[in-house]
């Protein structure tokens, strides 16, 4: 009997919103890109009308998070964000291996997300077990992202690193 552990041996990270942000900082973010402040607002407006109606929260990352962001110290909000405790566990002895794909379009999580968590990982654990891939011309959730061809991929992966 093989007992049962809470250890991860891999992560597969899609398109993860894994910084809470400032809306000035996402702001930036979205400048960085290029991407017009009118553009992110109405890409994202689906998110106010949406999921988002009637929860009293008015950002997913509040929401997500059951608090006002705003309301948390600096220190409170890290405990929320994978690089607070890749930052406490990590090393280049760990075992663990990650993917992560993000949309290169995607403007509700910026890429630059993805981008900063890649190279986070890559410092701790070593470049060969981290894998970003920007998919072209895909948005956030694009469907581009779950067809057979991509899911194999994500399979071939999962595959050779367990």
């Amino acid at each position: 009997e093989t007992p049962v552990t809470a250890h991860v041996d891999v992560v597969v990270d899609y398109y993860g919103a894994v910084q809470f942000q400032s809306e000035a900082d996402r702001n930036a973010d979205h400048a960085a890109l290029g991407i017009p402040a009118w553009v992110v607002a109405i890409g994202n407006s689906w998110l106010k009308g949406g999921p988002l109606e009637g929860t009293g929260f008015e950002t997913c990352e509040d929401y997500f998070i059951r608090q006002h962001l705003a309301e948390l110290t600096e220190e409170e909000a890290a405990v929320y964000m994978p690089a607070y405790y890749a930052k406490k566990n990590l090393t280049k002895d760990s075992a663990l291996k990650m993917l992560i794909w993000h949309g290169d379009m995607d403007i509700t999580v910026p890429k630059t997300h993805s981008i900063r968590l890649y190279e986070l990982l890559k410092d701790l654990l070593g470049e060969e077990k981290v894998t970003l891939q920007l998919i072209p011309l895909s948005r956030h959730a694009a469907e581009r992202m779950y067809t057979d061809e991509r899911l194999a991929e994500v399979q071939a992966w999962l595959e050779g690193s367990l």
